[in-house]
């Protein structure tokens, strides 16, 4: 049994710097300790980011929350295909970026209403696009 809670974080705007502050923040080596992180959102976006950011970790989609969190060299993505890849550019707002934004966040939720996250973050978005 995992006694550690569950922690979803949404990555905010694909295109914007959500990506880059979540990823950022869960190769840090107290993360773990402290929670079982997990990812909501697109994963080519998460990908992305640590290509270019070139840590050196998996990511990996998930589906469900079981599992997740438990190896401080996999980040944990809960993508249900909300965001087609074609449309994230870094720095360039758009709307479909924004409508997954908005679906990720109602997914986020779903899973908290449902007692399988322990607690939420949101990542930074975009209000322009």
């Amino acid at each position: 049994m995992h006694n550690k809670p569950i922690v979803a974080t949404m990555i905010g705007d694909p295109c914007g710097i959500g990506p880059e502050v979540v990823v950022k923040s869960l190769v840090l080596d107290d993360i773990h300790a402290l929670c079982r992180p997990l990812v909501v959102g697109s994963v080519e976006s998460v990908q992305q980011t640590v290509d270019m950011l070139k840590y050196d970790v998996t990511v990996r989609r998930v589906t469900d929350v079981e599992g997740v969190g438990l190896d401080p060299k996999v980040i944990d993505v809960y993508d249900t295909g909300q965001l087609d890849p074609k449309y994230i550019t870094l720095g360039k707002a758009n709307a479909e970026c924004g409508h997954a934004s908005a679906a990720w966040l109602k997914e986020m939720d779903e899973l908290a209403l449902a007692g399988k996250v322990q607690a939420t973050i949101m990542g930074p978005i975009n209000t322009d696009a």
